[in-house]
């Protein structure tokens, strides 16, 4: 059975879209046992055809309320370590705001045991993107993206339902800062039910969790997670998806844990910014780490719409 990556605490989206550990890690040299990553949360459409009553009930409820929020800000952490691989620890920080002029700022902070850290900045408004990178590998790296490259992007990931595109491009816990769009994914692949009403920290609220479902397609996730059983909490009487505890054997082996969610508190366009001083960003585009991926998911969505007679990227329209 394939082995997981850590999942990156703004990726708890959605995440989508954070993967600082996973990125760092495929640019150092190749090692043995590197471990695969735990498959970003997939669109309603692919949910799970038979959930059960009192999980279906509160994903409707996460759903109806997250659609009201106009600001969120969210911390989270994620810490976990796999047999033969190393144990890590990733702390992030998500804004969003919801307007006329949205924008959406992430952070993430990555450490593992052998010493391997590093920092991931993003910030998405109107005027596009802006990404500040510090890892071992590259160092410091600044760079940009233009708005009609941002729209090819979002467009490409959603079309290939890719919660893994690019950082704070596409970012699924924006859209479902409660969790919505993860447990989801999470009923999808495990056979979620009610496991307890035992509250957690002091608060009040209700255990999911469930086994991997039998038959699960490997094709139908991407990599197949290492998990063989997951448990969630979700907290009264908002249903916010505060921790979700990945286990193997009975032994966790991966914990996310929500460590602030703040809702509808004021926030201004203009504090959507990168502190980078005197600095330019360089373009996407001029830095092949960052660009060949983005390429190669660009050219497989451009021949996934091609194939299904669906309009083109935006920019070519």
């Amino acid at each position: 059975m394939k082995r997981t990556k850590p999942v990156p605490a703004a990726v708890f989206l959605a995440l989508a879209g954070l993967l600082a550990p996973v990125a760092a890690r495929a640019q150092e040299p190749a090692k043995p046992q590197e471990p695969q990553k735990v498959p970003a949360p997939a669109p309603a459409a692919k949910e799970a055809t038979a959930l059960d009553p009192a999980v279906a009930a509160a994903l409707a409820r996460m759903r109806a309320t997250e659609a009201g929020f106009k600001t969120i800000r969210l911390e989270l952490q994620t810490s976990g370590a796999y047999p033969g691989g190393p144990s890590f620890t990733t702390k992030g920080t998500l804004r969003v705001l919801r307007a006329e002029q949205s924008a959406l700022h992430a952070v993430v902070e990555f450490a593992f045991d052998d010493g391997l850290k590093g920092r991931m900045e993003t910030v998405k408004t109107p005027d596009g993107v802006r990404m500040l990178e510090d890892t071992p590998t590259f160092g410091q790296v600044y760079l940009a993206m233009e708005p009609a490259l941002v729209a090819d992007v979002v467009w490409a990931s959603r079309l290939l339902d890719k919660g893994e595109g690019l950082p704070g491009v596409d970012d699924g816990r924006a859209e479902s800062p409660l969790g919505s769009a993860m447990l989801a994914d999470l009923a999808r692949m495990y056979e979620l039910r009610v496991l307890s009403s035992t509250p957690r920290k002091g608060a009040e609220g209700t255990w999911v969790g469930g086994d991997v479902r039998p038959g699960l397609d490997p094709q139908q996730v991407g990599d197949l997670p290492l998990a063989d059983r997951v448990e969630v909490f979700l907290r009264s009487p908002d249903d916010a998806m505060l921790e979700v505890v990945y286990l193997q054997d009975g032994k966790p082996i991966q914990r996310i844990e929500v460590t602030a969610l703040e809702v509808d508190r004021p926030m201004e366009l203009s504090s959507f910014r990168i502190e980078a001083g005197d600095r330019k960003p360089k373009d996407v585009k001029q830095h092949q780490p960052s660009w060949g991926p983005l390429e190669r998911l660009l050219r497989e969505a451009d021949a996934r719409a091609e194939e299904q007679k669906l309009p083109p990227r935006p920019s070519r329209r």
